[in-house]
């Protein structure tokens, strides 16, 4: 490029030298430099040869052996990859929650004892308050009415477990939050990370120093059939996905009303169409964050939720309609 000297002064062209360049066929084409925007959007050359997917072969003809990693944390995530593959309901729940699981009630859940329904609805009432609080009201009650059958508090939480089918998973975890002992880490004694002992040193049997819970999502959606309403609420999905197919095949394949709810984008109503998403399945949308547990202390607990997809707008985001799916606790993140 020609050269200039700074405004206001006497302006001098210095012209490049020239170089005798050999006489080719053709000028080569200046294309954008490699790697650039314009690069990337011109067409592949049509002198390059086609890309191939093809397996890897040895010189032989035989399919090489599988890709195995060499470096530590690929190497583990893998492990955890087919550790999340062969894993079975056998290995976290009991055979009496299997059973439930695989064969769950189909009749109205009713409670006719009164004492159970009094020690139900006291539990339900004071959840946010502590295991104390239920404890002090069953002693007031027990005071006045000697003979109320109304059940500790262990009891009344094995009712509630029985009637719904939800059982927690406890999950030994590192005392600082490190790594959850599962998975390639099943049988470890010590933090891989910080060297922490994961059972207390002098208990028999071995107890740990800590778990975290994980709520199983299966129990919690079969319980919501076991009512009317909970029932008539599962079958938003179901009704509003009819009525958009409907709409789809008198206006060939054209949208007509606004898109009002996640089921009018085109990702969930391929998934239908290919069969995919059936009728009778239920749509998840899973939600993780750290939660502040004290007004005045940072905390990395972290809690994980399912938000049904199924239930109407108007309810899906309600607290009573959110499930729980586990809880991490600190010190630190997981």
């Amino acid at each position: 490029m020609p050269e200039f000297d700074l405004p206001g002064q006497e302006q001098r062209i210095v012209h490049p030298p020239q170089v005798d360049e050999p006489e080719t066929e053709h000028e080569p084409d200046e294309g954008p430099d490699a790697g650039s925007i314009e690069d990337q959007r011109r067409p592949p050359s049509p002198h390059l040869p086609p890309i191939r997917h093809v397996s890897p072969m040895h010189e032989n003809g035989a399919a090489a052996p599988p890709f195995v990693p060499v470096i530590d944390d690929i190497s583990i995530s893998m492990k955890f990859i087919e550790h999340v593959k062969n894993s079975s309901l056998e290995d976290y729940l009991d055979q009496d929650a299997i059973d439930r699981l695989q064969n769950p009630p189909e009749e109205e859940l009713t409670l006719d004892d009164p004492d159970y329904r009094y020690s139900i609805e006291v539990f339900l009432a004071i959840t946010t308050a502590s295991e104390a609080t239920y404890n002090a009201v069953r002693l007031a009650t027990l005071r006045r009415y000697p003979d109320s059958g109304m059940l500790t508090y262990y009891r009344v939480k094995r009712l509630v477990s029985e009637l719904s089918g939800v059982v927690p998973i406890l999950t030994d975890m590192c005392i600082n939050s490190c790594v959850g002992y599962t998975g390639p880490f099943a049988e470890l004694t010590n933090c891989p990370m910080c060297g922490q002992d994961r059972y207390e040193t002098e208990t028999v049997p071995r107890m740990s120093r800590k778990r975290f819970h994980t709520i199983p999502i299966g129990p919690q959606l079969q319980a919501l059939w076991r009512n009317p309403e909970g029932a008539d609420h599962m079958g938003y999905r179901r009704k509003y996905t009819e009525i958009i197919r409907e709409e789809l095949l008198r206006h060939n394949g054209m949208r007509v009303s606004p898109y009002g709810d996640f089921f009018d984008g085109s990702d969930y109503l391929d998934a239908v169409g290919d069969g995919n998403i059936m009728s009778e399945d239920v749509v998840l949308m899973f939600s993780i964050d750290g939660a502040q547990l004290y007004r005045n202390k940072a905390s990395d607990c972290w809690i994980y939720v399912w938000v049904i997809m199924d239930h109407a707008p108007g309810i899906r985001y309600k607290k009573r309609y959110i499930l729980p799916g586990g809880f991490i606790g600190g010190p630190n993140k997981p």
